[in-house]
C-alpha cells in the first residue's frame, strides 16, 4: 500500500503560492478528492475510482478531467468503503484508513472510526481540539496532518498538535506527521499492524 499526496493546499491563497489541493491517491488509482492542480501535480497514470468529500473546487477541481482521462468512476460507497459526512473510512488490502474533512465531531462520529489504523486529517476544516479529541479516542498507529492554510508551516503546526496532545494524553504512541508536497509513503515503514480483511459491519 502506498499513499501519494500530490499537493496540502488547504485554501485558495495557498493554491496562488503554487500548491496543488484535494486529497491523496491510494495504491496509485484511488482518488481523494482531486482538487486544483492535483492532476498536474500528481503526474497520474492510472485511475479507478474517486472519492469527493466536498463540491468546492479545492476539493473537486480536476475531477472531471481524470473521468475523461482514464475512465474513472466517483462513488460514495462500496464494499471496501463507507463515507460518514465529508469524511471516508477505507479499508485496503492491509489497512483500514479514514479520511476526515470537516468533521461533526460526536461520540458516534469517533466510534465509526474506532478501527482505523490511520488517519488522514485535514487541518482546514478540524480544529485542534476536535483533531486531539478524535486521536485520542480512535488511537490510531499513524495520524497524517494535511490541507494547509496559506502562511502555516506543517512542520511547526504538526509539533504543536503532538505537544497538545501530550499534554493530556501522554499514553498515546500515535505517530503524527504532516504531509508534504509530492509526499509519498509506506505504511509499512511506520510498523503498522496488517488487519484482517473483512470487518463486521464496515459498510
Amino acid at each position: 500500500m502506498t499513499i501519494f499526496f500530490p499537493g496540502i493546499a488547504g485554501d485558495y491563497e495557498s493554491v496562488l503560492d503554487g500548491r496543488a489541493s484535494g486529497g491523496l491517491i491510494i495504491n496509485d488509482s484511488l482518488i481523494i478528492d482531486p482538487g486544483i492542480g492535483f492532476l498536474i501535480k500528481s503526474g497520474l497514470k492510472n485511475a479507478d475510482q474517486i472519492l469527493i468529500s466536498d463540491k468546492d473546487l479545492l476539493y473537486c477541481n480536476d475531477a472531471n478531467a481524470i473521468i475523461k482521462r482514464f475512465n474513472a468512476k466517483i462513488v460514495s460507497e462500496t464494499d471496501d468503503i463507507k463515507q460518514i459526512g465529508n469524511s471516508f473510512k477505507i479499508l485496503t488490502n492491509k489497512y483500514f484508513l479514514g479520511y476526515i474533512h470537516n468533521p461533526k465531531l460526536t461520540k458516534a462520529f469517533a466510534e465509526e472510526f474506532k478501527d482505523m489504523n490511520i488517519l488522514v486529517i485535514r487541518t482546514e476544516s478540524t480544529s485542534i481540539e476536535d483533531m486531539i479529541n478524535l486521536i485520542e479516542y480512535v488511537n490510531p498507529e499513524l495520524a497524517i496532518l494535511t490541507g494547509f492554510r496559506h502562511n502555516i508551516d506543517p512542520l511547526l503546526f504538526s509539533r504543536h498538535v503532538k505537544d497538545e496532545l501530550k499534554k493530556y494524553k501522554e499514553h498515546l504512541k500515535t505517530q503524527i506527521i504532516a504531509a508534504k508536497d509530492g509526499m509519498k509513503i509506506n505504511p509499512d515503514s511506520y510498523n503498522i499492524k496488517i488487519r484482517q480483511k473483512s470487518l463486521k459491519g464496515f459498510i
